[in-house]
């Protein structure tokens, strides 16, 4: 994927690093599965429902995914040991969400050159999520410092998109 030259230039210019188009690196907001389904139904959605927040679509997406949802407005290690204990397939949940919360914040930039203010908190939070020790160890040890980098680069950028209410 690349963004369109008639697109908002400050997408180009604040995602200028290949990562974010990257479809076979698994921290880029479009190269997990998850991550590239919720965007690319996320696109045909919008299209029936323009202007409802993402977040709608979010939530729709875990029920039609029937994951038990998080609650994205903490990342304390109560919150995610608790979920991880509970739930069975724990961590591929929370993994599938957090990469849905990072393609749907960065697909509605892409798009429309600016990101709902809570999706970007809840995404906040989806990444300090994934950079939790208790998240990070269901990747290869090998790649865990290279998740965190982007992880944290995509936390940054967010930092910079134009925001909605």
């Amino acid at each position: 994927m690349r963004v369109n030259q008639s697109i908002h230039q400050h997408v180009n210019t604040l995602l200028a690093d290949e990562f974010y188009f990257n479809k076979t690196e698994e921290t880029s907001p479009f190269g997990n599965v998850d991550g590239s389904d919720a965007f690319d139904a996320y696109q045909v959605w919008q299209i029936d429902f323009p202007g409802v927040s993402p977040l709608v679509f979010f939530k729709d997406l875990r029920h039609a995914w029937d994951y038990l949802p998080f609650d994205y407005t903490t990342a304390s290690n109560d919150t995610i040991a608790k979920y991880l204990l509970e739930n069975p397939l724990g961590i591929d949940m929370l993994i599938g969400q957090n990469c849905a919360l990072v393609a749907l914040s960065f697909g509605q930039y892409i798009i429309e050159g600016h990101v709902c203010s809570r999706l970007v908190q809840q995404t906040q939070i989806a990444i300090e999520t994934a950079l939790h020790p208790m998240v990070m160890m269901a990747y290869q040890e090998t790649y865990q410092t290279k998740r965190t980098t982007y992880l944290q680069l995509m936390r940054d950028t967010l930092k910079l998109v134009p925001t909605i209410a």
